[in-house]
């Protein structure tokens, strides 16, 4: 399985994980079983469900992050790519538990809403109760 974790610096394993998807600096793609890392910049700007035909083209499964817009989480599985909730802090971590099991999806309900991604200031997180209509 292949995933993308977006991160805020290349550091490879030890990379931090982004807050929030749309907003990341950078894509590690990493193989689960291997445990190989590939760090790539996403096109520049903002609107994160132009990410989605990149990252199948890319062989990506899934996406695991802290944070994620409706618009790109819906880009995503219409992809073929899954979201999943990232509650680790390391690339290393995430993809311990992807391998063990212990991810959960996103839904509409635990993603961000439209224009709210003050992540450092309001600390949007899955269940945060904000990704409401």
């Amino acid at each position: 399985m292949k995933i993308c974790v977006p991160v805020e610096a290349d550091r490879g394993l030890a990379s931090p994980v982004s807050d929030h998807f749309g907003r990341a600096p950078r894509f590690a793609i990493a193989d689960v079983a291997s445990g190989e890392v590939a760090v790539h910049v996403p096109a520049a700007g903002h609107g994160c469900g132009r990410h989605a035909g990149h990252l199948r083209r890319l062989g990506v499964d899934a996406v695991v992050c802290r944070g994620i817009g409706r618009g790109a989480m819906s880009a995503l599985r219409e992809a073929g790519i899954d979201a999943l909730i990232a509650t680790d802090l390391s690339v290393r971590s995430v993809l311990d538990a992807v391998a063990a099991g212990n991810v959960a999806g996103f839904e509409p309900s635990n993603a961000c809403a439209k224009g709210d991604h003050g992540h450092g200031s309001h600390g949007c997180r899955p269940g945060s109760n904000h990704g409401t209509a």
